[in-house]
């Protein structure tokens, strides 16, 4: 199989999580504790955003004959991923 369609295919994955997640996010009650959890894990995900980029501007520069995709997938990704799991650990733990 070709990396390009394993990458859309997890692409296309990451994307009907996403929309699950979205939809059964927004069935809950929206309070200010809801608001806190929402901030807090948008705060999570850009601490992990921010070293996660700057360890993918380390890596390029290291290795620059490498595909830009795939660091930029994996960026988009753990982005995406970081912000549900900072929703779900913070509702369990709030």
């Amino acid at each position: 199989m070709n990396e390009v369609w394993i990458m859309r295919g997890i692409v296309i994955v990451t994307t009907l999580i996403y929309i699950v997640f979205y939809v059964m996010d927004r069935r809950t009650i929206v309070d200010e504790r809801e608001r806190l959890i929402e901030l807090k894990a948008a705060n999570l995900q850009q601490q992990v955003a921010l070293y996660g980029l700057m360890a993918i501007v380390v890596v390029y520069l290291f290795h620059p004959a490498l595909n830009a995709m795939y660091p930029i997938l994996v960026f988009a990704l753990s982005s995406v991923y970081t912000y549900m799991f900072g929703v779900f650990y913070y509702r369990r733990k709030m």
